[in-house]
């Protein structure tokens, strides 16, 4: 009797012993597709990284039945961040919150018929604002995360009448966030800066920016860069318009100072050749000296944010924005009125040749982006 329960014992845990080496193998076959999975993701995006030289001349569409020569010296210019038709109010994003890893039930990409309506009403909403030149960002030409509908091609048609030019900052094959969920993977991006005019540019340029991410973040992210449209003018100068999306997820800020300095260098070249120079766009930071809590302060949200110093450009130049409607919104949640954080990023620079006559915030309560238009008119002195 004794004997046998010995060997039953034995032989129990040889059955275990087997359990747990089929599970480990399990595991392990699972991490190394997992690690497959990851190391060919970055070996794929290395491959197809988009490496554009510094400078890139930009193809002229649309109209071809408008002027060449500026002559009215009254201009008006709009700014907008359409958030990729993908971040109206009833939209939010995974990334703020939980990271790359996981989406935890948080949006990854709307639903189809939510960026249909936020591109169909975006592009109508311009026709009815009217401006001379619209300077819009986060705009794509294909995309998964806008259910690849052509929307540049969308806004051109809306705006028949205006010429183009499209600067590419965000072109990936295969972004593999949430990495965790490869079946749900935000997917290619076609995207970037998109300008349109009434007047024709003698020249349109492409400038990439200096700083970059480390690798392998940088193949995933934003390649950015300014989008320069130049102008003749009837009195002999040109204007330089500059359409421009700096970095946001940039902690140190080492990376905005870099795109800044390029910019001051840019801005204030062309203004000593006697130019005017127009910066529109999303900074991504504030004015200087506008606090970050100024939309936030009666309903106690924070808002952490930055302003771009007060000594980047001399004191004649001027930043032009409506400090009372707020152009961004936490996008890590469904908008909410009572408590979602909004800031002032969006907003204009002009040289001191150029005088602001008006300038708005239009308050849309972000039901198309994640930020919202700002017009100005102003004249070229």
């Amino acid at each position: 009797m004794g004997a046998r329960k010995k060997r039953n014992s034995y032989h129990g845990r040889f059955n275990e012993g087997s359990i747990v080496k089929k599970a480990l193998k399990i595991i392990g076959g699972f991490l190394f597709i997992f690690l497959l999975y990851v190391v060919g993701s970055i070996l794929h995006g290395s491959l197809t990284d988009f490496s554009p030289e510094e400078i890139v001349a930009l193809e002229i569409g649309g109209s071809e039945n408008i002027p060449i020569i500026i002559k009215d010296s009254t201009l008006s210019i709009l700014t907008w961040n359409l958030g990729y038709a993908g971040l109206s109010a009833e939209c939010e994003i995974f990334y703020p919150k939980q990271g790359l890893l996981r989406s935890k039930g948080h949006m990854i990409r709307p639903e189809k018929s939510i960026t249909e309506k936020n591109i169909n009403q975006g592009a109508a909403s311009l026709k009815e604002i009217q401006a001379d030149f619209y300077l819009l960002q986060e705009m794509d030409v294909i995309a998964k995360r806008s259910h690849h509908i052509p929307m540049h091609n969308q806004f051109q048609k809306n705006l028949a009448s205006y010429g183009s030019s499209f600067a590419t900052n965000f072109l990936v094959k295969r972004v593999p966030m949430p990495v965790l969920q490869p079946w749900e993977a935000y997917g290619d991006v076609h995207s970037g800066l998109a300008s349109f005019f009434k007047y024709k540019p003698a020249e349109s340029t492409r400038l990439q920016l200096p700083a970059k991410h480390k690798w392998p973040d940088r193949i995933f992210h934003l390649d950015r860069c300014l989008a320069v449209n130049r102008f003749a003018t009837e009195w002999g100068k040109d204007l330089v318009l500059i359409n421009l999306h700096n970095s946001a997820f940039d902690k140190d800020g080492v990376m905005k100072a870099k795109e800044l300095e390029y910019l001051k260098t840019l801005g204030l070249t062309e203004y000593e050749k006697g130019n005017y120079v127009i910066v529109g766009g999303d900074w991504n930071q504030s004015p200087p000296f506008f606090p970050s809590d100024t939309f936030n302060k009666k309903k106690g949200i924070k808002r952490k944010g930055t302003n771009i110093a007060a000594e980047l450009f001399p004191e004649n130049w001027s930043y032009i924005f409506d400090p009372t409607v707020p152009t961004i919104r936490s996008s890590s949640e469904i908008f909410d009125s009572e408590k979602t954080p909004r800031g002032l990023i969006d907003f204009f620079l002009i040289s001191p040749n150029c005088r602001a006559l008006q300038v708005k915030g239009m308050n849309q309560d972000f039901k198309l982006s994640d930020h919202q238009p700002v017009w100005m008119e102003v004249r070229l002195q």
